[in-house]
């Protein structure tokens, strides 16, 4: 690979880079419709974090997060913030395809490509060239807002200079693969299914490939450096299956009585091993259909062939609590959590269940719990709020929402619920104190973040 160098250092420092992030992945929460499924996202961010620990930077915190959105797209944020679209996951095969997408999307942060591109346009200011920049990173109603009102110029100069980003990814991203245990055929391969995703779209490319440049040469290129390593095969984990499928049994893009078709269809053209996870995804479309009878049907049949698996555990004990039958959904998903004391997202979908069932009470104590692990996850934060709230808790349940917009990047709405909390923090001292350190903490960080240069 060329030696690039890095002169961004001199332009963006790491604290910028930082803040810089903060502010696009704001952006990013306002535009796309992020996904919220305690499985699912515990999956990604498990692959996320095997890929990073035999990367450049193993020892950063990454965030990674999917978009319900059907086309194919992934996008890195400075800071560690990676996202991928659910559609992105669906068009995938096997699970090294998948984890290629996210060790090229790893690369880019690690490699620092976003400030190396601010650094190439040095007569830019760091905001002003964070928006283009961003804008291109993200893609869609984002970027097209930076490329309309950006100079064209610029950005064919930074489209050209993203190429050679995007073969260094490529080469970084495949030797962490291989470390990882993963295919590193997974990322030509993936490349070969946006190419005849391109041609069968004609000149409507999926997305992914206006934002990272698809050649021949490129392909040609992964593929020689794939080779190069003798990886005897691999097989994608049962998590992958399920989650895949769960993914595309959820897709909010297409009526609910087609995917139920499709994987009808699906069904009679799956080999016998991978059959149970196309049933097990064919069960939450009929779910979200609202066929609750033949979908806990097959649930069962699965769950009796299968009675120490969470997965299963939780889908039956999802379809019982949409039908309305909170009692033995309860039962269902409390004997599974402890099966499996370790699963947080099977806690998290209990707390969830509970909440929906009118035992606020109980769900609160799970969540409290749940939160003091995992101090970052927006979901535990709305639910908590929510119990609170039904509990009569005015104090916890804005706190609980303050923190919920903090981690959204909406700093405004999060200060407002600090400050109720605050005005019903009453007699406490404690309350009174931590509450105002925090509020100090996230206006602090908000003029840190919004600063211009």
């Amino acid at each position: 690979m060329p030696d690039f160098g890095d002169p961004s250092a001199s332009v963006i420092s790491p604290i910028e880079e930082t803040r810089l992030g903060k502010r696009l992945m704001a952006q990013a929460r306002r535009v796309f419709p992020y996904v919220v499924d305690p499985e699912i996202d515990s999956y990604i961010t498990r692959l996320g974090n095997r890929l990073l620990a035999n990367s450049d930077l193993p020892n950063n915190e990454f965030h990674f997060y999917l978009i319900d959105r059907p086309d194919i797209n992934a996008f890195a944020i400075p800071g560690g913030y990676i996202s991928l679209n659910t559609g992105l996951i669906a068009n995938t095969t096997t699970e090294s395809e998948l984890a290629g997408v996210m060790a090229h999307e790893i690369v880019h942060v690690t490699q620092r490509h976003l400030p190396r591109m601010i650094a190439r346009q040095k007569e830019l200011t760091v905001p002003a060239a964070a928006a283009i920049i961003g804008g291109i990173l993200l893609g869609g109603q984002a970027g097209a807002a930076a490329i309309v009102s950006s100079n064209a110029g610029l950005i064919g100069d930074q489209l050209s200079y993203t190429r050679d980003f995007e073969r260094e990814a490529d080469a970084f991203g495949i030797r962490i693969l291989v470390k990882s245990g993963f295919d590193p055929n997974g990322m030509p391969n993936f490349f070969k299914i946006l190419k005849d995703k391109t041609r069968l779209l004609d000149t409507n490319a999926p997305e992914f490939l206006r934002t990272h440049p698809l050649t021949i040469n490129r392909i040609s290129e992964s593929e020689n450096r794939a080779q190069k390593y003798n990886v005897a095969r691999v097989s994608s984990s049962s998590d992958y299956y399920y989650m895949r499928e769960k993914i595309r049994a959820l897709a909010e893009n297409k009526r609910t009585d087609k995917v139920v078709d499709d994987f009808k269809a699906r069904l009679d053209e799956t080999p016998i091993g991978l059959k149970p996870y196309v049933e097990y995804g064919y069960a939450y479309a009929l779910m979200e259909n609202k066929q609750y009878q033949p979908a806990g049907k097959i649930a069962k049949r699965l769950r009796n062939e299968q009675p120490d698996n969470p997965y299963l555990d939780n889908l039956l004990a999802q379809i019982h609590a949409s039908a309305g039958n909170f009692n033995e959904s309860i039962k269902i998903i409390k004997t599974a959590v402890e099966k499996h004391p370790n699963n947080n997202a099977l806690k998290t979908d209990y707390a969830d269940i509970l909440l929906k069932a009118g035992q606020a009470k109980q769900s609160e104590t799970v969540l409290r719990k749940l939160i003091q692990k995992d101090k970052n996850n927006t979901f535990l934060y709305r639910l908590y709020a929510q119990a609170n709230g039904e509990l009569g808790n005015t104090f916890e349940s804005h706190r609980a929402l303050g923190e919920f917009h903090y981690l959204r990047g909406n700093y405004q709405k999060s200060l407002d619920h600090f400050h109720q909390a605050k005005n019903n923090a009453g007699d406490s001292y404690y309350n009174q104190a931590s509450i105002d350190a925090r509020i100090q903490e996230v206006q602090d960080e908000r003029l840190l973040i919004e600063q211009k240069n």
